[in-house]
């Protein structure tokens, strides 16, 4: 099996205190953005890679399970993003930055704008919804009001399943189809039966500020950086043999 290409990387160096220093509170703040784009990236990843459907029913139902909970998982971190950014733009500092960016960081923070942190928003209240009922949290009040719902949907004779996948010798783990099922539906409405949900438009403006967000904290940086007179903060590191 042929080895997949090494990625190309660079390693850039800088002294801690100095650029971020601790007591300066938009500093933190866009350290926090740092993080969630870190965790974001990595939860795209893994949607990328769980993006093939399988043909076997049960395989299916297991890979709608994961593909939602990643989607839930991003959809529910963007929602923390927002709220972060809202409250970078609240602190005084701020103004200095926004004064600074780029057009790209400009741009950035409009598109950024298209889902105010309101939760009678269409958009943010499906990021809001899953980030508080089933993502972090569980509201089994939630559970109840979609349970009734699907069985309003397909009737009360409609059966469910739980998949039993031998996972190594020795062990084997269970997934709770109709568990999934409901989450799915809390967050982003019920799929149709015997299909992979389809990503909804929640979902897809969450992929679409991920993006942004990277585009704004690249810009934010320089901006802070600029706004505290620092030029030539970061080094790069010798390449890797």
């Amino acid at each position: 099996m042929p080895k997949k290409p090494r990625k190309a990387r660079e390693v850039f160096n800088f002294t801690i205190a100095e650029v971020f220093p601790p007591d300066d509170p938009v500093a933190m703040d866009i350290l926090c953005l740092m993080a969630a784009h870190n965790d974001l990236a990595f939860v795209g990843d893994w949607i990328r890679a769980h993006l093939q459907i399988p043909t076997a029913r049960a395989a299916k139902s297991v890979a709608a399970s994961r593909l939602f909970f990643l989607q839930r998982l991003f959809a529910a971190m963007m929602a923390e993003v927002l709220k972060t950014l809202e409250h970078l733009e609240d602190l005084a500092g701020f103004e200095a930055v926004r004064q600074r960016l780029d057009d790209d960081g400009q741009q950035a923070l409009t598109t950024l704008h298209t889902v105010p942190v309101d939760p009678k928003g269409a958009i943010y209240r499906v990021l809001h919804m899953t980030r508080n009922k089933v993502a972090f949290h569980f509201d089994p009040g939630q559970f109840r009001a979609s349970l009734k719902k699907m069985l309003e949907r397909y009737g009360t004779d409609a059966e469910s399943d739980f998949v039993v996948e031998a996972d190594a010798p020795g062990y084997s783990r269970i997934y709770y189809g109709l568990a999934a099922q409901l989450t799915a539906d809390i967050s982003f409405g019920l799929p149709d039966p015997g299909a992979l949900p389809l990503v909804q438009e929640a979902f897809q403006t969450a992929l679409d500020l991920r993006g942004a967000l990277a585009q704004f904290i690249q810009s934010a940086q320089a901006a802070y950086l600029a706004s505290r007179g620092l030029r030539r903060v970061f080094r790069r590191a010798p390449i890797e043999a």
